[in-house]
């Protein structure tokens, strides 16, 4: 049937990834902001750059936040090779003035708080958040990217990272460099908070994508990640920076059929259309699984391309719808399994913020409202939720109180979600941990998961706990359990009220082996050198047992320390995936057994082409795939299947060859690859 995927042009239809900087690996000293107070690198560049900005001469000049002037701000941008937007970022000084405002006072929009966001499936797991960015941080990006906008591309395969593919995807877009991220406050306010949202580090993440699609701009159904190309994304956060007054949907398709690369028929019209157009245009026909997710400025939509175990979730791949009416600009972060774009921030960095990084003060009787700390990066990732239950939930957290009294302590105990609080409580922590725990698997692949918890007491002179590894599951827990081979990739510690006093705040470290004595508790405790976190009552303590790809974190080792005083109970939620492991990033996607091939075509002349490929059944009608830029040595690149045709014609429809994929072609340069030499002068 000539509407099959198989018979239909595809591609490899990942994007491509930013510019990975080699060359430019973060050094934290060299690239310190230059303020009073704050230490210098000798090196001579970052030297020379200081000079400059504490001897500019602007007496004149409107100071901006940071201690610059806006003329200072102009010459920093010049210096990190951003002098390209600076018309842009001039048509609103304002704009240029909130980029270099205090980032320590910057404010964080209510979109980003850590009870925000509204899942909106749970495989793939998508998450969509209102106001995540304000309406000028979304002007700033805009005008970030306005100037330096560029063709989009996609990764074909693993020798070929930057061509474009015009019927795959036709935007526009722009990656900031490691610099802009490093040195504008305000970018770096905005990174760190897609990066704790995302529960990812900072440094593993490529350059962050400012991109803008125009009417009809689009980008069919692809994948976000390509582990056997070297790409593996484990989560996609996409923000649209402008309202779209039609079109231009991010869609995932899920139990459609009528959304692939292939030709699908009209039920109101007959008509035949191709690829993912009709699926937009047709919202009346989504299944409960669809998402539908519409452009509003501000507004993001978080998913992740990979279960926990690091595999693939194809249920993931998604749409670009295309715009019928305005234009849709959006801003994009690609996260890495590791480091790639390495932009990050530790203390003494002026990046470093204290109201989100590090291990949080003691609480005091003003914070009321939930916020997230990103305690440690990574070895291990561990995260606190200030105020998890209380300020949206304080009923449940007295409810849980008293349910820790009466319990038997110390037994593990799977979550019963009939029961209206823990359904309460699990949803609370898959929104936290960013883990989903299906009860029943829909593929064959998809790890599965439940909640369990126990309740531990805690008093005055009790000898804490020794260093202990969460997971894999004791045999003990195991059996308590019910389960066997089980991982427990997260936990959550949530100290618990006791009556109407205050109790004492526990102490948990955290060691890495070779830090302390595992046995000498009192000496782990004491150790100045070793992170400590002291969490108050109704603060979630975050502890990750592996990494993002699934493998195991050999640093997320953990102590309780004794209490001086008091008594104190604290609740552990456990994450437990039975049968848990972890797959290498270099497994193939599971695709049908069609033996594929990749055409290149080349223009040496110096005008255009249009490139054709021919139905292989029914009319051999001819469909568009885009034009071959003006030459000389312009390409463009298609993944392709035997006996697929493929006819050039000129920009007036005049004939120039056609070519058809076959084994003994000859043009048949490699295995796989198909060189089509087009505007040679003996073809004119």
């Amino acid at each position: 049937s000539s509407s099959s995927s198989s018979s239909s042009p595809s591609c490899s239809q990942r994007p491509r990834p930013s510019p990975r900087p080699f060359d430019n690996r973060p050094n934290f000293a060299s690239l310190r902001w230059c303020k009073a107070g704050r230490p210098i690198q000798k090196a001579f560049s970052s030297l020379a750059l200081c000079i400059v900005l504490l001897s500019w001469p602007v007496p004149n000049a409107q100071a901006v936040g940071s201690g610059l002037s806006r003329e200072q701000a102009r010459e920093l941008l010049k210096s990190i090779g951003s002098h390209e937007a600076l018309p842009a970022l001039e048509e609103d000084p304002t704009i240029l003035d909130f980029a270099f405002s205090d980032q320590m006072t910057m404010e964080t929009p209510p979109g980003a708080s850590p009870d925000a966001g509204q899942i909106a499936s749970k495989s793939p797991y998508i998450t969509v958040f209102e106001n995540f960015l304000s309406e000028k941080e979304c002007a700033l990006l805009r005008a970030l990217g306005q100037a330096r906008l560029a063709p989009a591309k996609v990764v074909l395969d693993q020798s070929n990272w930057f061509d474009m593919q015009l019927t795959t995807r036709n935007n526009e877009q722009h990656y900031l460099t490691q610099k802009e991220e490093m040195e504008i406050p305000a970018i770096r306010h905005i990174l760190k908070r897609m990066h704790r949202t995302a529960r990812i580090p900072d440094a593993h993440s490529e350059g962050t994508q400012i991109g803008r699609y125009n009417v009809s701009t689009k980008y069919e159904g692809h994948l976000d990640t390509d582990p056997p190309n070297r790409v593996a994304r484990p989560v996609t956060l996409i923000v649209y920076l402008s309202n779209v007054t039609e079109g231009g949907e991010t869609l995932f398709p899920m139990d459609r059929t009528d959304c692939n690369a292939g030709w699908h028929e009209d039920p109101k019209t007959g008509e035949r259309i191709y690829g993912a157009a009709l699926c937009c245009k047709t919202p009346e026909l989504d299944t409960p699984a669809t998402v539908r997710v519409s452009p509003k400025m501000g507004r993001a939509v978080l998913f992740y391309n990979h279960f926990p175990d690091g595999s693939v979730d194809p249920r993931s791949t998604h749409i670009g719808c295309p715009v019928i009416q305005g234009v849709k600009w959006i801003t994009q972060k690609w996260f890495r399994f590791e480091g790639y774009q390495n932009a990050q921030w530790s203390a003494g960095h002026p990046g470093f913020d204290p109201r989100f990084d590090g291990p949080p003060k003691a609480k005091g009787a003003e914070d009321l409202a939930s916020n997230l700390f990103s305690v440690s990066q990574n070895g291990p990732r561990i995260f606190l939720n200030r105020n998890w239950l209380g300020a949206s939930e304080p009923l449940l957290l007295a409810e849980l109180s008293a349910l820790a009294k009466a319990g038997e302590p110390d037994k593990w105990q799977r979550f019963d979600e009939g029961i209206h609080s823990f359904k309460l409580l699990a949803s609370k922590a898959r929104v936290l941990s960013r883990l989903q725990t299906p009860l029943n698997n829909s593929l064959p692949h998809e790890p599965t998961g439940f909640l369990a918890y126990r309740f531990r007491r805690q008093t005055k002179g009790e000898g804490g706990e020794p260093f202990q590894r969460l997971s894999p599951l004791t045999k003990a827990t195991a059996d308590a359990l019910g389960t066997w081979g089980a991982a427990r990739p997260a936990t959550i510690f949530l100290p618990l009220p006791i009556g109407a006093s205050t109790p004492p705040r526990p102490k948990f470290v955290f060691p890495r082996l070779g830090d302390c004595d595992p046995n000498d508790i009192q000496g782990c405790c004491s150790n100045p050198n070793l992170l400590a976190v002291e969490p108050s009552v109704d603060d979630a303590l975050l502890l990750y047992s592996h990494t993002s790809d699934g493998t195991h974190d050999d640093y997320a080792s953990i102590v309780r320390c004794p209490l001086s005083e008091g008594e104190s109970i604290i609740m552990e939620i456990a994450f437990v995936f039975p049968g848990f492991t972890p797959v290498k990033q270099t497994q193939a996607i599971p695709t049908p057994a069609i033996e594929s091939f990749t055409i290149e075509f080349e223009n040496f002349a110096t005008s255009p082409f249009q490139l054709y490929w021919k139905e292989p059944h029914g009319e051999k009608r001819e469909v568009s795939m885009g034009e071959l830029p003006a030459g000389p040595n312009t390409r463009s690149r298609f993944t392709t299947y035997n006996d697929h045709h493929w006819v050039v014609r000129t920009s007036s429809g005049k004939f120039v060859l056609e070519y058809t994929i076959e084994p003994d072609s000859p043009n048949h340069v490699s295995k796989a690859l198909h060189k089509v030499p087009v505007g040679k002068r003996e073809e004119l």
